[in-house]
């Protein structure tokens, strides 16, 4: 798929002169026309050709007689020109409205998946996944004051998760089987578990603070004082962040290390996501480090930009004490790594500052705060 830095500017013209006064027909048309020429540009760059016609003809295709994966198609189409036209009021009611349509499709399907509908399912999950992931580009979003946290988008990225476990089976038969085995993805089989030999737990165990590297010692030793069930969790989440940079530093193939890094919120528990939530000082940083290792994978076009925003945004809420810790993420966006492997220098010494907002943890329900 093509960037949505890199399309040319198009337009979309709501009332061809020959076809009289716009109807909701012809905007489908002029959508599907559009995410059909997005597709077969951008995916010039997929070295996979079952993958590009995965997406350019057999998604559309199951569409047309699929209303919910039409919707997620045409949802698609109308983000990428909002992005692109911030300005054309038409087009951002239009983006909203097949979002939102999408969405509450795709959820009346979910206690019925089935070999009817599972690859449809699929496929409408993964496109709204990548919306919401794409959503900070959303012109709406721009200029809001305070940073929050990612949340919608690792939710989908578990939602998804949970829709492939349940019809892992029939998807794997189905026309996106491509997306499975293709390499980078954005969803594969290593999903399913913590176990598998490309999900992100497994280059090695969890790491023992006194062999963090370099750039990750001083948060590591920080987080070792913490011995409450928040703390395991931090710690937990952040030894996953660190096994995703041993793994690029160890020569691990770049596929791999790239699949890793798009399943990486799968492995996210219920009590990280219920700290990001309540932007925990804590798990931001945590997760400026899996944004920062981001920037080792910029040849995904839509990590683009991202980790500069994130981890820019955690900079611009957070106390002063805290900030000593975003060092290593703010030069991995500054280009300032030479991406060491050096000998540990850990010693214990770095308090929790006594303003903490220290959350309780809570629970999330996968999918369902992204409807409102």
């Amino acid at each position: 798929m093509i960037g949505f830095n890199e399309m040319p500017k198009l337009t979309l013209d709501m009332s061809p002169p020959m076809f009289g006064a716009a109807s909701f027909r012809m905007i489908d048309l002029q959508l599907m026309n559009h995410y059909t020429f997005m597709h077969m540009v951008g995916t010039n760059l997929q070295p996979d050709p079952r993958v590009r016609q995965m997406w350019v003809y057999d998604v559309p295709q199951r569409a047309v007689g699929c209303e919910f994966l039409m919707q997620a198609v045409l949802s698609f189409a109308a983000l990428h020109l909002h992005i692109h036209k911030p300005h054309d009021n038409r087009i951002k009611l239009l983006s909203h409205h097949y979002f939102g349509s999408a969405l509450r499709m795709l959820m009346l399907q979910l206690s019925r998946i089935g070999p009817q509908n599972a690859d449809m399912a699929f496929a409408a999950s993964v496109m709204i996944q990548f919306q919401v992931f794409m959503s900070w580009k959303d012109p709406c979003c721009q200029g809001l004051t305070v940073y929050k946290p990612p949340i919608q988008w690792l939710e989908m990225c578990q939602g998804v998760n949970s829709i492939l476990k349940s019809a892992l089976s029939n998807v794997q038969s189905s026309c996106m089987k491509p997306l499975l085995e293709a390499s980078p993805n954005t969803i594969s089989s290593a999903a399913v578990g913590p176990t598998a030999p490309t999900s992100p737990a497994s280059p090695a165990s969890p790491s023992s603070p006194e062999l963090y590297e370099e750039g990750f010692q001083l948060w590591g030793s920080f987080l070792r004082e913490d011995i409450s069930d928040e703390g395991v969790s931090l710690k937990r989440s952040f030894n996953l962040i660190h096994n995703l940079y041993l793994a690029h530093i160890s020569g691990e193939s770049r596929s791999v290390s790239r699949r890793r890094l798009l399943t990486f919120p799968n492995a996210l528990d219920a009590t990280f996501v219920a700290l990001l939530r309540e932007s925990d000082p804590r798990a931001m940083i945590t997760l400026s480090y899996y944004f920062a290792i981001m920037k080792l994978s910029e040849d995904i076009w839509w990590f683009h930009g991202r980790p500069e925003f994130e981890i820019n945004g955690v900079w611009s809420v957070l106390g002063d004490d805290w900030k000593m810790y975003m060092a290593w993420p703010r030069e991995m966006i500054a280009g300032a790594v030479d991406i060491p492997v050096g000998a540990p220098s850990c010693d214990g010494s770095h308090k929790l500052p006594e303003e903490a907002k220290l959350p309780q943890p809570g629970t999330s329900k996968i999918l369902e705060e992204a409807i409102t």
